[in-house]
């Protein structure tokens, strides 16, 4: 990650996603066992935005607004992101990401409907966050949809030794969430 100026971030998001074929318990397990750590609860709300003069789907970009309520810090932020065209490298999907903290989602909100950009879909998800040396785990429930892990790490012996050993259990996603959740029809943005 790379701040480019005061609360602009920009890095390589790499990770491998998977479905889980399992109950979540079981791959938790296996984390815990080999020394990771749950460091967060998360609820997520994400908005996706089609920009008004290009298609962004056709060129493989997105534009993210998210809240995210931290349920273990107990605190809420609002994150508008801009992700570019993915690379296959493996198992690793790579692709360059800018984010920025926002204060006021309604203000974003207004903004980007001010220039044009409309909604293209809301959806919510639960992620748990694990953590061990250089690795970060999230098992996240897209609600609506079922159960994922995402990977994040720099240590590729480590995701193919992960996989050698769980890959009975885990069915390897190349799609992204928006893109489930436009091809499903399944994703939820609100739990009554």
């Amino acid at each position: 990650m790379r701040k480019l100026c005061s609360g602009v971030f920009m890095y390589l998001e790499r990770e491998a996603k998977f479905r889980l074929k399992l109950e979540p318990g079981f791959y938790i397990d296996y984390l815990m066992r080999s020394g990771f750590k749950l460091i967060d609860r998360i609820v997520e709300l994400d908005t996706y935005f089609q920009h008004p003069c290009r298609d962004m789907a056709s060129s493989d970009e997105a534009l993210r607004l998210r809240s995210r309520r931290s349920l273990v810090k107990n605190t809420v932020s609002f994150l508008l992101c801009y992700k570019g065209p993915r690379r296959i490298n493996g198992l690793f999907k790579e692709r360059e990401e800018f984010e920025v903290e926002i204060k006021d989602m309604d203000i974003a909100l207004n903004i980007l409907n001010k220039l044009g950009f409309r909604e293209v879909v809301s959806f919510l998800k639960y992620r748990e966050v694990y953590v061990h040396e250089r690795t970060k785990i999230l098992i996240d429930h897209l609600i609506g949809v079922g159960w994922f892990m995402e990977i994040e790490t720099d240590e590729p012996d480590f995701l193919e030794k992960f996989y050698r050993e769980l890959r009975d259990h885990l069915e390897i996603v190349r799609e992204t969430y928006l893109e489930i959740c436009l091809s499903s029809g399944m994703c939820v943005n609100r739990v009554d």
